[in-house]
């Protein structure tokens, strides 16, 4: 769940001079912190502006995270990479073939390790590949009834689903809100 907050400022638009031309920068804060975005033409910049502006007429919380209006954030933002892996595995396993289905898994694994916030420190990094790969990414064995996952893997599938991070933020950190052209 994403905190929204009321405590929104939106500044006057910025004209930038620059060896080119100029740019248009709109600055807004939301609590304490600063967001902005440049744009090339005055008229980008306004419309942004008026979009954020009315986002407060309406009374819309906004992100203190990535400064926007709640109502503007995906459902994405809403899970972690490890639960859209597993979702992936489960609806693309009856179309994989059996090599397909091992490949996917070893790749699935990967980057799943790849992307947690803190290594493994307290499991054997090879019994987490190995949960991920066996059980995990393996919708036929997890999905078994008959087939009972091991409360060590199951402590391990846990961690590993704390321990990802969400969808929109899974290469370093909250997506970048300040920018347009770098020079």
């Amino acid at each position: 769940m994403i905190d929204g907050t009321f405590d929104v400022r939106i500044y006057n638009i910025e004209r930038r001079t620059r060896a080119n031309g100029y740019t248009y920068k709109v600055v807004w804060k939301v609590g304490t912190k600063k967001h902005s975005k440049t744009y090339p033409t005055k008229a980008l910049a306004d419309a942004r502006r008026s979009e954020l502006l009315t986002a407060v007429k309406r009374g819309e919380p906004f992100s203190a995270e990535t400064g926007m209006p709640i109502s503007y954030s995906s459902k994405a933002a809403d899970s972690n990479w490890y639960d859209f892996a597993v979702e992936f595995v489960d609806k693309s396993w009856p179309h994989f073939s059996a090599n397909q289905r091992k490949n996917v898994a070893k790749a699935m694994t990967s980057a799943t390790v790849a992307l947690l916030r803190t290594p493994p420190k307290q499991f054997d990094p090879v019994r987490v590949r190995t949960a991920l790969r066996e059980w995990a990414f393996n919708s036929k064995r997890r999905t078994n009834p008959e087939e009972r996952i091991p409360d060590e893997v199951r402590v391990i599938l846990d961690w590993v689903q704390r321990q990802n991070r969400p969808r929109g933020t899974a290469f370093g950190g909250a997506p970048r809100q300040s920018g347009g052209r770098r020079r």
